[in-house]
């Protein structure tokens, strides 16, 4: 996939995921789907060429370690012939490629060495937000890290506690920290319809991974404790239905409802109804989700994890510890029965969005990067 603009200055290869083996689009995805679209569409001064780098299992989160080891060579493989290719027929000027870490830093490693053979320059842009923990811990990946980050000619970090982690040990690395961005135009565009949720009861609303890492147990826990009369929670997303019966079972919470995973624009349309979203996730990068809902004007409850401190500080958000189930159940039930704080809280949130986090700010900052390491 490639776009196109007059006047360019300089030639992007993208190595990111863009769909997804169930069809939908993660949080990386729709960025980088944003970022393509914005360049497709402005006068930005950049051609753009996508290697999709999205996994091909269709339900990784339940493979196997053999099955994941399988499929990251075909992985490798796969984005090791796309880029000979880019570079025969595209000639990037610089390679931007994103990281969810794991496994996949071994192809990030293959990628970043194969491009040194062509004196390509490569920015490296950490999508997630376990590095001080696995820094500390002395971690295989973060060894494995190590050396992509000491590799790269520019590194890419969302949150400040990555940064200050990855200065301290590595100071001669050319660190940047830029946050995720949203594209107000995309939305305000959208046409917003009456969605089926009824609006007698206040609307909490979860969207993405139906898994155990996202802290789903937690949330479904805290519900089933609380149990209002006059809110109802909304989860939607893939994941494995088994999972969704074995919590309905052993916690039996009232007025939940688990439903499908819907496309991105259904997601916004059902957002913009909700008077609360929560994202009790253990781990987190720079969440796109979050970003969405403080757009949107959602009161938002979210642990502290990666970036998400610095996105909900000063008030725009309530801050939880990742696990806790009372401190997940005392903050719903704070916004559920304030109406002054959701209203204060998501006015803050929402100003705050669009002077900071607009795709114009954002896409500036990644085009000084780009330009920077032009080949």
């Amino acid at each position: 996939m490639s776009t196109t603009s007059n006047n360019n200055i300089i030639r992007l290869c993208l190595i990111a995921p863009l769909s997804a083996p169930h069809g939908g689009r993660g949080g990386i995805g729709n960025w980088t789907g944003m970022i393509l679209d914005y360049i497709s569409k402005k006068e930005t001064g950049v051609s753009s060429l996508l290697i999709d780098s999205a996994p091909r299992l269709r339900k990784s989160y339940e493979a196997s370690i053999f099955m994941r080891i399988v499929d990251g060579a075909v992985r490798i493989c796969r984005i090791l012939l796309a880029l000979l290719r880019s570079l025969i027929c595209f000639g990037p000027d610089v390679v931007h490629m994103t990281t969810a870490g794991r496994l996949g830093i071994v192809c990030d490693i293959c990628v970043i060495f194969f491009l040194k053979i062509f004196r390509i320059p490569v920015v490296y842009h950490i999508r997630f937000g376990r590095i001080p923990k696995i820094a500390e811990k002395k971690t295989m990946e973060w060894r494995f890290m190590a050396l992509a980050l000491r590799s790269a000619n520019s590194v890419i970090v969302l949150d400040h506690a990555t940064f200050q982690t990855i200065k301290e040990i590595f100071p001669q690395i050319d660190l940047l920290l830029i946050p995720n961005c949203i594209n107000l135009e995309n939305l305000q565009k959208q046409n917003f319809s009456e969605t089926e949720q009824s609006n007698e009861k206040m609307q909490i609303m979860y969207l993405g991974w139906i898994v155990p890492a996202k802290g789903i147990e937690e949330l479904v826990s805290a519900w089933a404790i609380l149990n209002p009369n006059n809110a109802v929670l909304y989860l939607y997303g893939p994941g494995n239905s088994e999972y969704r019966k074995s919590l309905l079972l052993k916690y039996q919470p009232s007025h939940i409802v688990f439903g499908d995973e819907i496309d991105h624009d259904k997601a916004m349309e059902v957002m913009k109804q909700m008077d609360v979203f929560v994202l009790p996730s253990y781990t987190e990068g720079f969440p796109n989700a979050i970003l969405e809902a403080m757009v949107q004007g959602c009161a938002i409850i979210a642990t502290e994890v990666g970036a998400i401190p610095e996105m909900l500080a000063d008030g725009r958000g309530l801050l939880i510890p990742p696990k806790d189930i009372l401190a997940l159940k005392n903050a719903i039930f704070q916004l559920i029965n304030d109406v002054g704080l959701r209203e204060s809280m998501s006015l803050r949130a929402k100003d705050y969005a669009i002077k900071h986090f607009s795709i114009e700010v954002v896409f500036q900052q990644l085009l000084q990067v780009w330009l920077k390491n032009k080949h």
